[in-house]
């Protein structure tokens, strides 16, 4: 629309819809600067997960070996198979990183599984959630047992009596909330 046209149109503001009317360019050296940021931010971080991610992996064997436990990378006792509800979500399920104390059959592993779907195009994309889980036999019913990472809310919840088990570390207790 010419610009005399569009001062006509708006009347006062005719000095603002001519303003707004115009386009500016967008720098492609700029844009391509930001694009590349970006892009490398995206890789810093994806690179640090999976160094993360394999850090742990490699150093699992001996924190089993320190706390005197057994480790496998697979899963030697199928610790899914006991009927609770987690261990029956999603369409595919995995277990590894298990460590266990071969005198009383306590157990800690990592488990993960997917939930599938497929696009319109019928590729199958999977969104996954991991956990770290532990079991252990005893002769009794099974309590009900919540860990979550504890939050602003749960402590002021804490501070009115909200219950919150305590354990050995001062770190994990600040981390986490056990009831």
């Amino acid at each position: 629309m010419p610009a005399g046209v569009a001062a006509r149109l708006a009347g006062p503001l005719g000095p603002l819809a001519q303003a707004t009317t115009e386009e500016t360019p967008i720098d492609p050296f700029l844009a391509g600067v930001v694009i590349t940021v970006v892009a490398v931010v995206l890789g810093v971080l994806s690179g640090w997960a999976l160094w993360s991610s394999a850090k742990r992996k490699r150093g699992l064997p001996e924190v089993a070996r320190r706390a005197g436990l057994s480790f496998s990378e697979e899963d030697p006792f199928d610790c899914a198979r006991i009927p609770f509800s987690l261990f029956r979500e999603g369409d595919v399920r995995r277990v590894e990183h298990v460590m266990w104390n071969p005198d009383t059959g306590a157990r800690v592993f990592d488990y993960a599984y997917a939930v599938e779907r497929r696009d319109e195009n019928g590729n199958v994309h999977r969104t996954w959630y991991t956990f770290t889980c532990a079991t252990a036999r005893h002769d009794g019913r099974w309590p009900e047992l919540r860990l979550l990472r504890e939050r602003l809310f749960d402590r002021a919840l804490q501070r009115i009596g909200l219950p919150d088990i305590d354990l050995e570390s001062e770190e994990f207790n600040r981390m986490f909330l056990v009831q």
